[in-house]
């Protein structure tokens, strides 16, 4: 029979589901990235992973932070796809004690509105924290200060 873009649609969908909510790291993240790709065709499922339940905490479950994870990383897409719930759901999260959350809370951050608060992230000593900030402050005005701020983390970084 003729191939049905449809049956084709639900099943990628039911996989990158399963892979996404999986035990393993690197399917999680092979997941992720197949919907960062995705772009706005990936919303509704990235919906569905954004409202699975919990938070990442420190020993904790694996698979319980997975999932938790696999939230925020659903998050951060929607976030960069324009989503405005998703960005304030992250934002909440930018004093989380999982560093990789901050990072993903920091990337919200408006390179013009909150200059202050990225130059102040772009010094942590958390070089997933560090590196948010700064990819966000490229975007940012030239000023005396936030230029200061990208030399300081040139020499800590130099990739």
């Amino acid at each position: 029979g003729e191939p049905n873009p449809d049956a084709l649609s639900h099943i990628a969908t039911v996989v990158l589901k399963r892979e996404a909510l999986a035990p393993s790291e690197r399917s999680r993240e092979q997941a992720m990235a197949a919907l960062a790709m995705a772009g706005t065709s990936a919303i509704p499922l990235l919906r569905h992973l954004a409202a699975v339940h919990g938070s990442p905490a420190r020993g904790a479950d694996p698979e319980a932070n997975g999932r938790a994870t696999t939230r925020v990383r659903a998050l951060s897409l929607l976030a960069r796809l324009g989503d405005a719930q998703a960005r304030v759901e992250l934002r909440a999260k930018l004093n989380a004690a999982d560093p990789q959350v901050v990072a993903l809370a920091v990337e919200t951050l408006d390179p013009l509105r909150e200059v202050v608060e990225l130059r102040e992230r772009s010094g942590s000593p958390v070089e997933a924290i560090r590196a948010a900030a700064v990819s966000v402050l490229w975007r940012a005005e030239s000023n005396p200060d936030t230029l200061l701020a990208l030399a300081r983390n040139a020499r800590l970084d130099p990739a």
